[in-house]
């Protein structure tokens, strides 16, 4: 080899309209085949897990004799792939025959066998009618619509016109009107004057 054993290379024209057609095109495939490749390894999205959802959708419930015994209201509710749903500021309120009760929260999510509502964000349960009013107020509530039954293990605060309890964990029977405060009870009484 000439000059020292080294190879010389030199262009000795330059490229052709024809031969930058060419780069461009390999170039566009091989861009093509790159994101082709990585896109089939990128994880999927996640799928929505919401199958319907309704806006002011209110339930009903009637027992044996058509008089209507619930009614549950959510200004929106969603139902899920799972068979559950997700209720938004779900309100519910039972006619019993000692007076009427009412529960309502932030978050409710019925399950899909729809026998049991976790509510979440300050519920509050009620009694408005009736000889005796109170108000009940936690964090986390596990409501039984079949049974009329409401319990908790968070803190509770039970107010009436004339007393104020709190306690760590609740029962309350809304068939029977009876409500079990179950530990760490502090209460104050103030007898009607």
């Amino acid at each position: 080899l000439p000059h020292g054993g080294r190879e010389r290379i030199r262009w000795s024209a330059p490229m052709t309209r024809r031969d930058l057609i060419w780069t461009t095109l390999a170039a566009i495939t091989a861009f093509w085949w790159w994101q082709r490749e990585n896109r089939a390894s990128a994880p999927p999205a996640a799928e929505d897990p919401v199958r319907l959802s309704l806006e002011n959708s209110t339930l009903y419930q009637y027992d044996a004799s058509g008089m209507r015994v619930s009614m549950l209201h959510s200004p929106l509710a969603e139902h899920l792939k799972d068979g559950s749903d997700r209720l938004h500021q779900p309100e519910m309120r039972a006619r019993l025959p000692n007076g009427e009760r009412s529960l309502r929260a932030t978050l409710g999510e019925r399950n899909a066998a729809k026998n049991l509502i976790t509510l979440s964000g300050g519920v509050i349960g009620e009694q408005k009618s009736g000889a005796h009013h109170y108000h009940i107020e936690t964090p986390r509530l596990h409501y039984h619509p079949e049974q009329q039954l409401a319990e908790t293990t968070e803190a509770v605060t039970f107010r009436s016109e004339n007393s104020h309890s709190e306690a760590l964990g609740a029962r309350w029977d809304m068939k029977n009107n009876h409500l079990t405060l179950d530990q760490n009870i502090r209460s104050t009484y103030e007898p009607a004057p």
